[in-house]
């Protein structure tokens, strides 16, 4: 299985992986299956690579329908590490109306 499938597998389990430098972060609920952990470890590299470029992704798409940089957003403090980390998998739109609206500084300050 590709990483790509492999973070899928996770989200349909309701598994939300995220990458920190060279540390791959689960957040659940419930406890993953031996399988899955032991298919995440062997892939650990490939996952991680993954996960960043989808970090990645997510801002510039959070950035286009801001109109502004990636760049800028990260320093303006807009969007910090922790928000990629942990909002990747969301609708960037939604984190865009955040922005737009001026609700908040960092995303991950808004509740």
């Amino acid at each position: 299985m590709t990483a790509s499938g492999l973070i899928n597998k996770a989200l349909r389990q309701q598994i939300y992986l995220s990458a920190s430098r060279y540390k791959l972060r689960l957040v659940c609920d419930v406890q993953p299956d031996a399988e899955l952990m032991e298919v995440l470890r062997v892939n650990k590299h490939q996952v991680l690579a993954e996960l960043h470029r989808l970090q990645e992704l997510w801002l510039e798409r959070v950035a286009h329908a801001v109109q502004v940089p990636a760049a800028w957003l990260l320093e303006h403090g807009l969007i910090d590490a922790d928000d990629m980390r942990n909002l990747w998998h969301t609708e960037p739109a939604q984190a865009a109306r955040i922005i737009i609206g001026g609700q908040c500084g960092a995303l991950s300050t808004c509740h």
